[in-house]
């Protein structure tokens, strides 16, 4: 994404110089050197302050591309050097410091000394002649422009100074003399051009290339193609510049004058894929450059190869097809790639065959282009094996997924009545094939608002469940497809009142289900979100307490409360503010002098309660832009503290009715809170968790408990806090790796029912969803089906 950005932001500017290019005389227009260096190198230099400004772009990074305008413009970048010695500084890397800064003070030292140097310097012309070539050399971009334009009106008289002035100092100058040169196609100073070739000056050798170009004596030729070994590469663009300008000066300016120079030198395997490149760009092409493209066909070099098969492939000779043909199965991925249009012009069974091979193409690229390849083939063609394909257990998933796409790009040549019709086929490779191949955004608002894109995404949504339940890989989209059915479940359970449908937990309920909606994206712009938030603010009590009058829950206050922090601060609208910090300051007062909370105020502290209050405490001093350094955060890390066992584990109070044996989910409650406390995986406290709850390892129950009541509390707890320590697996009693949260995903979706709910005993189905949906969404799978979505 940074690259892109830079690019964009590079040629953005390169634009804006055409524009300006572009109202100046034609006359100046000829005689402008191919790129205003100076004035480029200023603008990469500011996207690389501006980059480290913003910490947008590492060190790494930004030493090389500041080296490379040190070293491309001519060292007069005084500033590249001062960030450069910085970014050693900062490394510690003495060594290349001292380097630069010796540089530096060279180059600081000789800036006055250039300007005498310049003053000094001596064209050989008359009055006029000298002073239009100094002013070549100006800083100020018009100055530049109307010397150059005047200087090629004048007589040729001044061919001499224009020589004299390629050596001089300034760049600028050098440039543009060269450029004029070549306008007026010098002859004189072809000899003086070659030398620049052999100098270290990238921009010059440029502005002399063209310049060689525009002459056009076939002497020079051979010279040109000797810089294809330039060893300047531009990092912006990507590309070794002066190799590609004499390739582009070559083809454009002697052409077929250049053919056989260019042969010559295939024997140079350093140089071969850059004279392969002229050769293909000069128009028209010989017989000899087919035929040595052709032969180049088998070429040990990729590259080679490549070019090749791209010159060959647009010729449409069919008499080549059938050479062509034979590299649908070359070593490079991207020969394989450029055979796929043609084999998909072409649509003879041997083609449609090759195609159908390629959709199993280990580089994805290839796979996903002979999808589209095949879309151009007849649709009695291709739909019997790519069904069968789409339904073939024993195929990559990857594959299969091509096939049903490839289907769908066959199905995009029916109408829109076509495509709804066959949405609803029962097959589901079919009908999830007519979902791939709807392009929302080609279809006018009447189709768009008949439902389709819901049906579209439901059958997407069935295809990547699929993948997953019959491959036993758990995909990103698979997962995501997971999360949308249980939102649907959940709000299809929504009340009139706002609430979500629950017997014993209505405002509990809502809260979590608010959490969920949330964490997909939702806002409170959306009714659904809105209606909850407003049921919730119903149960505000005048001391900033929430609870409803429900048997159960008018005495889970401070959980409610915590919940109702959490809920108002991810909101993120600061109307909620004062009612936060109203709730916060109830928190306060009814926290135990053990510093742990329980479900209201004088009732025994425990771990469960102290976790809830803990995190939407968290979430409103975030919101509030409060350090959590106060009194109550100190003795909450005391309770935390007192609290841990022996063996490392967590239970889940400690009075004479309830012991304080470790058990699953306190003991995950437990590590949760360490990483609130910011306790590093190293510590002693932290290790004894994990060894804890490694020990005991399971998804089938929750551990050490005395009744299975809060197994789905469990899973959520032991998800989220190894999840906190970034760690991705976990070692059983048996030394038995396990990736956890890829374990406990497919157990999710393998369990979750056609309605989109999940059967949890002990739990209604709207707090099962919460619990479950709230543990799909914690972090992304690393398998992923290719553009599913």
């Amino acid at each position: 994404m940074k690259k892109a950005v830079l690019l964009f932001l590079v040629l953005f500017l390169a634009c804006s110089i055409q524009a300006k290019e572009k109202s100046a005389s034609e006359d100046v227009k000829q005689v402008l050197p191919e790129i205003d260096y100076r004035e480029e190198a200023r603008w990469h230099f500011n996207i690389v302050l501006e980059g480290l400004n913003k910490k947008e772009k590492n060190l790494a990074e930004a030493e090389r591309m500041l080296i490379e305008i040190i070293d491309f413009y001519d060292s007069t970048f005084p500033e590249a050097y001062a960030e450069l010695m910085k970014i050693y500084k900062e490394k510690k890397d003495d060594v290349n410091y001292k380097k630069i800064e010796t540089r530096y003070k060279v180059l600081l030292e000789t800036s006055a000394w250039q300007a005498k140097e310049e003053e000094k310097e001596v064209y050989s012309g008359d009055e006029l002649t000298n002073l239009l070539i100094k002013e070549l050399g100006s800083d100020d971009y018009n100055i530049r422009n109307k010397a150059a334009a005047k200087l090629q009106k004048i007589s040729k008289s001044n061919t001499d100074a224009l020589i004299k002035a390629l050596n001089s100092i300034n760049i600028y100058r050098a440039c543009f003399s060269a450029g004029i040169l070549g306008k007026n196609k010098e002859k004189a100073a072809e000899k003086y051009l070659i030398e620049i070739l052999n100098t270290s000056r990238p921009s010059l050798k440029i502005s002399a290339l063209e310049a060689l170009g525009s002459i056009g004596n076939e002497t020079s030729i051979k010279y040109i193609i000797e810089t294809f070994s330039d060893a300047y590469y531009s990092h912006y663009e990507g590309k070794f510049k002066v190799r590609e300008k004499a390739a582009e000066v070559l083809a454009h300016d002697f052409k077929e004058k250049a053919v056989r120079p260019l042969i010559e030198f295939l024997n140079k395997p350093d140089i071969k894929w850059y004279v392969f490149t002229a050769l293909s760009m000069i128009k028209p092409m010989s017989q000899e450059v087919k035929d040595l493209f052709l032969t180049s066909l088998a070429d040990k070099d990729d590259k080679v190869r490549l070019i090749a098969v791209k010159l060959l492939v647009d010729l449409k000779d069919e008499k080549l097809f059938p050479k062509l043909f034979s590299l649908a199965s070359d070593k490079s991925p991207l020969v394989r790639y450029e055979i796929i249009s043609l084999l998909g012009d072409n649509r003879t069974k041997e083609s449609k065959e090759k195609l159908l091979e390629m959709l199993s193409d280990t580089d994805k690229n290839v796979a996903q282009r002979a999808v589209y390849a095949l879309g151009k083939f007849n649709l009695s063609e291709v739909k019997d094996l790519l069904l069968a394909i789409a339904g073939d257990l024993n195929k990559d998933v990857t594959v299969r997924w091509f096939a049903i796409k490839a289907l769908g790009e066959n199905f995009k040549k029916q109408d829109i009545l076509k495509l709804k019709e066959l949405l609803e086929d029962k097959d589901l490779w079919v009908s999830s094939a007519a979902a791939a191949a709807l392009d929302i955004e080609r279809m006018n608002y009447d189709e768009i608002t008949s439902g389709i894109i819901k049906k579209k995404q439901e059958k997407l949504d069935l295809l990547a469940l699929n993948f997953t339940l019959t491959t036993g890989k758990v995909f990103e989209q698979s997962k995501e497809a997971s999360i949308r059915k249980g939102i649907r479940f959940l709000l299809s359970q929504q009340e009139e009142n706002g609430s979500f449908k629950s017997a014993y937990f209505p405002l509990g309920a809502t809260q979590m289900a608010l959490l969920v909606l949330f964490k997909q994206g939702w806002s409170e712009e959306d009714k659904p979100v809105k209606k909850a938030v407003d049921f919730m603010l119903k149960h505000e009590q005048a001391d900033g307490s929430y609870f409803s009058n429900n048997e159960v829950e008018k005495e889970k206050v401070s959980y409610l409360t915590g919940m109702a922090i959490k809920v108002l601060s991810k909101t993120g609208n600061p109307v909620y503010k004062e009612k936060v910090k109203k709730s916060v300051e109830f928190m306060k007062s009814i926290q135990d002098k053990e510093g742990g909370f329980g479900y209201y105020k004088g009732s025994r502290a425990d771990m469960s309660a102290t976790e809830n209050v803990a995190k939407g405490l968290e979430e409103g001093y975030n919101f509030l832009n409060i350090q959590k350094n106060d009194e109550m955060w100190i003795k909450m890390l005391d309770y935390l503290k007192n609290h841990q066992n022996e063996d490392g584990g967590f239970g889940y109070a400690d009075d004479n009715e309830t012991t304080r044996s470790s058990y699953g989910s306190m003991t995950a409650v437990g590590l949760s809170l360490q990483s609130l406390f910011k306790k590093p995986l190293s510590s002693d406290e932290v290790k004894k968790s994990i060894d804890w709850l490694s020990k005991n390892y399971t998804l089938k129950e929750n551990p050490k408990a005395k009744s299975d009541k809060h197994y789905p509390y469990y899973l959520k707890a032991l998800a989220e806090s190894l999840n906190l320590y970034g760690l991705d697996t976990i070692t059983d009693k048996d030394n038995n790796i396990h990736y956890y949260y890829k374990e406990l995903v497919e157990k999710l979706m393998k369990e979750q029912l056609e309605d989109g709910s999940w059967s949890a005993k002990w739990y209604e189905p709207v707090l099962a969803a919460d619990f479950y949906i709230s543990i799909l969404q914690l972090k992304k799978m690393q398998e992923s089906i290719i553009d599913l979505y």
